[in-house]
């Protein structure tokens, strides 16, 4: 059928035939390698170069295939800089050549607003309902199934699923239908009452232990989807360094923090999550790096709250966490209002990152109000003296967003970026893999 379209388009069958086996050689020959690339645990810089050239040869010739491949390389920062404009670009590309799986690459860029790209499940389902990819049809239905851009419908969801020839939508299907059997069960389990703070009361701001509430919202940030119990205890350590110790229903994991104003900072703490649904039946939980809190503290009722904003990566995905916040109450201690006033004049990140942890391309975004002299640098946060990368430009107004590439080299560890917009710093520390 798609050699008699394209004799009708081109009036060459030779033509048409000629394309369908160079999409087919594509597929047996490049293809696979760049699966395997994508799968490897570490990065091979000349390998995957040579590989991100042989891809973008074929794409720049026509291959659909190709055109979608190449997105998803720019997507990864594998072979180039990353780029996730470009790779909507190749997407698009792909897309209008054919190709399924490039309409549902699309729509999961929208779906998670992943980077520079604004998330927005109208459009994310827009691509979606433009390809039949398994995956496409996926994600639409958990998209009804929790009434994300679209009214809420799970049968419609679970219709779909039903149709959907993937083993992921097979296990999704399983729990669905269990839970529309059995409506109103709940985890009974209790969230544990005798834990006792090792440190004593502790008031020096965000010292001391908190209990309450983690939640993880969708990725607009406007529904909370999942809300968990949590303990939270900083203690200082008398060494600048202060120490985190969270207890979930999973357990305890304790780690080192840092204090940057009204942010903390997790250089390596990992909490694992159970997952509510799940589409494979090996990934029954979630590992989600913690890299950055960012919180005010007031009062409500007489009680001292703090209400964070909550950024993790996880590690099972390769990919930054949904949005999170925690709702806390402190157990013990006091606060000044003086420090109570010096958090609540704080403002959330200006400069925002992306990925958090990075581990060879970095993208900067920022919002400019006018036209502004910028000067940005990256340096090593144990030593902010000596500057890695740094950029200096006039921009206009508007969203801007600067890439640092070549960075797989960096040891593992804390860096600084720091941000200057006529004369104004920002900064923002950020973790190396």
């Amino acid at each position: 059928m798609r050699t008699l379209i394209l004799v009708l388009l081109f009036g060459s069958y030779a033509l048409a035939q000629q394309t369908v086996t160079a999409g087919d050689e594509y597929t047996k020959t490049l293809a696979p390698k760049v699966v395997e690339a994508l799968q490897r645990s570490h990065r091979d810089a000349q390998a995957d170069r040579a590989l991100f050239k042989a891809v973008r040869e074929r794409a720049e010739a026509g291959s659909a295939a190709a055109a979608c491949d190449l997105g998803i390389l720019y997507k990864e920062g594998l072979g180039h800089a990353l780029n996730l404009n470009k790779a909507r670009k190749w997407f698009l590309k792909s897309h209008k050549k054919g190709n399924a799986k490039a309409a549902y690459s699309l729509g999961y860029l929208y779906l998670k607003g992943l980077g520079n790209i604004e998330q927005d499940y109208q459009r994310a389902l827009h691509w979606f309902n433009q390809s039949d990819d398994p995956m496409a049809v996926h994600w639409t239905a958990k998209c009804h199934y929790h009434g994300l851009g679209v009214p809420q419908d799970r049968d419609r969801a679970i219709a779909l699923l039903k149709d959907n020839p993937i083993g992921n939508s097979a296990v999704l299907l399983a729990q669905w239908e269990y839970d529309r059997e059995h409506p109103g069960e709940v985890n009974t389990e209790l969230f544990p009452t005798d834990l006792t703070d090792t440190d004593g009361p502790l008031t020096n701001g965000i010292t001391g232990t908190w209990q309450g509430h983690w939640e993880q919202l969708d990725w607009s940030g406007s529904t909370v989807m999942r809300s968990d119990e949590i303990r939270l205890t900083i203690a200082d350590t008398g060494t600048g360094i202060h120490r985190a110790t969270i207890t979930t229903l999973e357990g305890t994991v304790m780690g080192d923090v840092l204090l940057s104003g009204n942010e903390l900072v997790f250089p390596e703490l990992t909490l694992t999550q159970q997952k509510r649904y799940t589409d494979r039946t090996d990934e029954v939980t979630l590992d989600h790096r913690l890299t950055s809190l960012k919180y005010r503290i007031d009062t409500e009722n007489g009680a001292i709250v703090l209400d964070g904003n909550l950024e993790t990566y996880i590690n099972n995905w390769s990919e930054p966490g949904p949005p999170m916040r925690l709702r806390l109450q402190k157990v013990a201690g006091g606060l000044s209002d003086t420090i109570k006033e010096a958090f609540a004049q704080q403002e959330d990140h200006f400069i925002k990152v992306y990925p958090n942890p990075f581990e060879a391309d970095l993208l900067v975004h920022y919002t400019l109000d006018t036209d502004a002299e910028v000067r940005i640098a990256l340096s090593d946060y144990r030593n902010p003296g000596t500057v890695l990368q740094k950029r200096q430009r006039k921009q206009p107004k508007g969203d801007r967003t600067v890439t640092f590439d070549r960075l797989s080299e960096l040891r593992s560890g804390l860096y600084l970026l720091q941000l200057e917009v006529n004369g104004t710093a920002h900064s923002r520390i950020i973790i190396k893999k």
